[in-house]
């Protein structure tokens, strides 16, 4: 919420000077809500609201100039270079108006380099949320591996102590025409009868 105190932010183009707006005539823009007098000036500022919106988000200009950020008051206010630039109070609007060009430099920049870091630091927390997320997956995967792998253990365990017989099947696919199929066939057929781990084999020939 913009610390615009619901005023109508056109009306200072059309009007000169403040109007308290209306919720029922209420838009956004970056991240800001501002109310607006009437259905006309509403529609005025979605058509243009980088025109019609305070600069530096509502906050005191010359606060902002100092690095810093204050509330605004809605009758202190200059329109510079086509926007709309408020202050805390008129005693500072004077103090802004001593060097309003120096002010509005070092206000800019200052603005600059505010929006910069809290993007960077958007960029850092959808990073680290990213990261802890892969991280836990991870860990529940391992977990559940874990789990599986124990379950199965204890399985073949109690088979082996309750002298449980067990049937192992391994499969040999062949084709028609394929060099490496002769091969391997032979080695099939020799396989027959043989142990393996222990356990005899068998072969079975599906056509």
């Amino acid at each position: 919420m913009s610390p615009f105190k619901g005023y109508d932010p056109v009306a200072y183009f059309t009007d000169g000077g403040p109007l308290k707006g209306t919720q029922e005539l209420a838009a956004s823009y970056n991240g800001a809500t501002y109310y607006f007098a009437s259905a006309e000036h509403k529609a005025q500022f979605e058509r243009e609201p980088g025109k019609y919106a305070p600069r530096f988000g509502g906050f005191c200009a010359f606060a902002v100039s100092h690095g810093t950020t204050a509330p605004t008051s809605v009758d202190a206010f200059q329109i510079i270079n086509g926007h709309l630039v408020l202050q805390n109070n008129k005693d500072i609007l004077k103090r802004w108006q001593e060097d309003p060009e120096r002010q509005l430099e070092k206000a800019e920049a200052n603005w600059r380099q505010n929006c910069a870091k809290e993007r960077r630091q958007k960029v850092t927390e959808r990073d680290f949320l990213g990261q802890t997320n892969h991280i836990m997956w991870r860990g529940l995967f391992a977990l559940t591996t874990i789990i599986l792998a124990s379950a199965v253990a204890r399985a073949d365990q109690l088979r082996f102590e309750s002298g449980e017989k067990r049937v192992a099947f391994v499969e040999l696919f062949t084709s028609e025409g394929c060099s490496s199929c002769p091969p391997a066939e032979r080695t099939l057929s020799n396989s027959r009868g043989i142990r393996l781990c222990g356990k005899r084999s068998c072969r079975l020939h599906f056509m």
